[in-house]
């Protein structure tokens, strides 16, 4: 065996067991290993045809495709499947492209396939490609209907409809008419605005950080301890979708002020009108609107 052909099978063979490695100990079930292995298998077998020719293009190809797959596995958060075929599939276009400009190299790829798919040279990878292509589909449909029973879902209310009436501190107000006592100051006056701002930010880093992030986007350092996860303001399905009436509400009762509608919910904020003041909540609340450059949503009066 040429020496160049024995060093291209040792890269496959260690980035073969690189991703079997990796397959087994993020996903432990027989039946999602079984489906990694034979595809495996079947690029390794796609690898000796074409080192055996020493055709470049494709071998870089299947390297290219073994390693965003393992290198996908190795982020977190872990890639999409679709991304990690998309790129494989990409590194496939781009050899095929390459083939195509070379007219011989062209002609020693079809030679190749052709020898694969009815001559003598390659029979034994032919009669095993038949078989693993097969097992393979096989495979993938056992590992997709192999499910165990799992209890129901229960759907999660991600904003739940507040009460029409609300009290802070025992004192009642209407939602309905509720509104940012500093708002007005966006436009009044711009420099008593930006000094809201300012005191908006540090209630928010004193207090809400640690759950929402540095960034707003609720990833901050207690949030992996929490299930769910903290709402992520950065979202356009969050605070850019609410009144400020319905935040001061849902801020100042927490998790533990929420109606009974509003089940299941399962939230660790606490009721922050117990620690801080309705200024400072509403404050805070401008902070959030203009860091996330989003503006609270508003109803037109109707007119009669």
């Amino acid at each position: 065996m040429k020496p160049k052909r024995l060093a291209v099978l040792a890269c496959g063979l260690a980035l073969l067991g690189l991703a079997a490695a990796l397959q087994s100990a993020l996903n432990p079930a027989w039946q999602s290993s079984l489906v990694n292995f034979i595809f495996l298998a079947i690029l390794l077998c796609a690898l000796e045809v074409f080192a055996s020719e020493m055709l470049w293009a494709p071998i870089s190809a299947w390297v290219t495709t073994v390693l965003v797959y393992d290198l996908a596995l190795l982020i977190r958060p872990p890639l999409p499947g679709i991304l990690v075929w998309m790129f494989a599939g990409l590194a496939f276009l781009g050899s095929m492209l390459y083939l195509s400009v070379g007219g011989q190299n062209l002609k020693d790829l079809n030679r190749t396939l052709k020898d694969l798919l009815d001559g003598n040279k390659f029979r034994a990878y032919r009669a095993l490609l038949l078989a693993l292509f097969p097992a393979w589909a096989a495979a993938l449909v056992l590992a997709k209907t192999s499910t165990g029973l799992a209890s129901p879902d229960f759907p999660r209310t991600i904003h739940p409809a507040p009460p029409d009436q609300s009290d802070f501190k025992g004192r009642g107000t209407v939602l309905a008419t509720l509104e940012n006592p500093f708002r007005r100051f966006e436009k009044e006056d711009p420099e008593k605005f930006r000094e809201l701002l300012g005191e908006g930010k540090k209630v928010y880093y004193q207090n809400c950080f640690f759950c929402h992030g540095d960034h707003l986007d609720g990833q901050g350092p207690f949030a992996p301890a929490l299930n769910p996860l903290p709402a992520n303001f950065q979202d356009p399905g969050t605070i850019a979708m609410l009144q400020e009436s319905f935040v001061f509400w849902r801020v100042a009762k927490g998790g533990p002020g929420l109606p009974a509608s509003a089940h299941p919910w399962s939230s660790a904020m606490p009721a922050w009108e117990k620690i801080l003041s309705e200024e400072e909540l509403w404050k805070a609340i401008l902070w959030l609107y203009a860091y996330t450059n989003q503006a609270p949503r508003t109803f037109a009066p109707i007119e009669h």
